[in-house]
């Protein structure tokens, strides 16, 4: 697999800014930044490592074990919180706290139960969004882990939820996608079928959703 590092690289140019070498392991997360004790921080996982990076030039800020070797959801930032895991974490989720001056971050809570697939969560102050592959969504209170509730989905998922305007959004492989309140009880707005399978995540902007089927590009909006 060759070795693994970070790399920054120039969005004027493309040329190299800095690369910092880390434990090699599979992992397909995006890293994330953060504010952490007013100083922004590249947090990267996968490997059974978490780190944070000067984005600036790449110093290693700290660095902690997780109890995963692969991660294929990205790490998902909430204020002062990092939500981690993936599929060699049993499709867990584990809630790190950071901040207070502490030299890494810590852990908060974590799931008990297989929450998580491919998908990347969604996070709000008050909740966090999950779905599995085989389309059992979970909205778990960001302080607790508590489940809020848990409804199965028709369909697998692979593209991750969003939120938009107090709607989560959840996009099944088979086109449909399932609009539920951002709350902690589960009330369904609306369901809208295109009919194509879709593996990418959708994207929000300026009032639209747009989607990526296997054969289309789609916009939707009034």
């Amino acid at each position: 697999n060759g070795p693994s590092y970070v790399v920054a690289l120039d969005t004027a140019n493309g040329e190299v800014r800095w690369k910092s070498p880390r434990e090699s392991s599979l992992s397909f997360g995006t890293p994330a930044v953060m504010k952490i004790d007013g100083r922004r921080q590249l947090v990267v996982a996968g490997g059974n490592l978490m780190a944070a990076y000067d984005p600036t030039d790449g110093n290693e800020l700290w660095v902690m074990r997780i109890p995963t070797a692969e991660i294929v959801p990205s790490v998902v930032v909430s204020g002062n919180m990092l939500y981690v895991g993936g599929y060699w974490m049993g499709d867990k989720l584990v809630a790190y706290q950071t901040g207070s001056c502490q030299p890494a971050a810590s852990t908060r809570w974590e799931t008990h139960k297989q929450v998580l697939g491919y998908a990347t969560p969604v996070a709000t102050e008050k909740h966090v969004y999950v779905v599995s592959n085989q389309g059992i969504a979970s909205c778990l209170n960001a302080c607790s882990g508590k489940t809020e509730w848990r409804k199965r989905l028709n369909g697998n998922f692979t593209a991750s939820p969003v939120l938009a305007d107090d709607h989560v959004y959840f996009l099944s492989r088979e086109g449909v996608t399932t609009v539920v309140d951002d709350s902690p009880k589960c009330n369904i707005v609306a369901k809208n079928e295109i009919d194509e399978t879709c593996f990418a995540s959708p994207a929000i902007s300026n009032g639209r959703i747009l989607l990526r089927s296997t054969s289309h590009v789609w916009c939707i909006g009034e």
